[in-house]
């Protein structure tokens, strides 16, 4: 299943928005992306300690796609500042 470009840049908006919320949390400090890798859109977030963070960063990023046909990773890392 494709998903039109619509419901892309919506999830899309959704997963930003998503992320911008778990840096005022201070879940992470900051994000990228996404990048586009074979169907896939990528997001990089940064955290202190992203082993602590991270289930709950996939629970609320990843979801956002899921039924929409629009696939979502969030790759944690370390933030070394």
């Amino acid at each position: 299943m494709v998903a039109q470009e619509s419901v892309v840049n919506e999830v899309l908006d959704s997963a930003r928005a998503t992320l911008q919320g778990l840096v005022q949390e201070g879940l992470i400090t900051r994000f990228e992306g996404p990048e586009k890798e074979e169907g896939v859109f990528v997001f990089t977030a940064y955290a202190k300690e992203p082993e602590r963070v991270e289930e709950k960063v996939w629970e609320r990023v990843i979801s956002l796609g899921r039924g929409r046909g629009v696939v979502i990773l969030v790759d944690v890392e370390r933030e070394d500042a």
